[in-house]
């Protein structure tokens, strides 16, 4: 990591503590939230990679949410995340977070 941006990791941890926020929310690792096997929200995602009936691959940035099932489909956004409604059988992480 190059010195500069560490430095800037680091403040914002530094800020995340002091406002007693998980360091997640302010380091731009996407946030996800599962509801049963039939509905996955991903905020904090830049774009979408791949878009199947089998797979939604979402990049994250730093991280990228992998979402496989049957039948998916993308719902839009709602609550400023990307949701994925279907029959959900895994979701999974790739990547490097901060």
């Amino acid at each position: 990591m190059r010195p500069f941006r560490k430095k800037v990791t680091d403040i914002k941890r530094k800020l995340a503590d002091a406002a007693e926020f998980p360091s997640d929310c302010v380091n731009g690792v996407p946030d996800v939230e599962i509801r049963g096997g039939k509905e996955c929200c991903v905020s904090g995602c830049l774009m979408i990679l791949e878009y199947g009936d089998e797979i939604v691959l979402f990049d994250g940035g730093c991280v990228r949410v992998t979402v496989r099932g049957t039948g998916l489909l993308l719902s839009g956004l709602k609550g400023g995340a990307m949701c994925v409604k279907g029959n959900i059988s895994s979701v999974s992480f790739s990547g490097d977070p901060l």
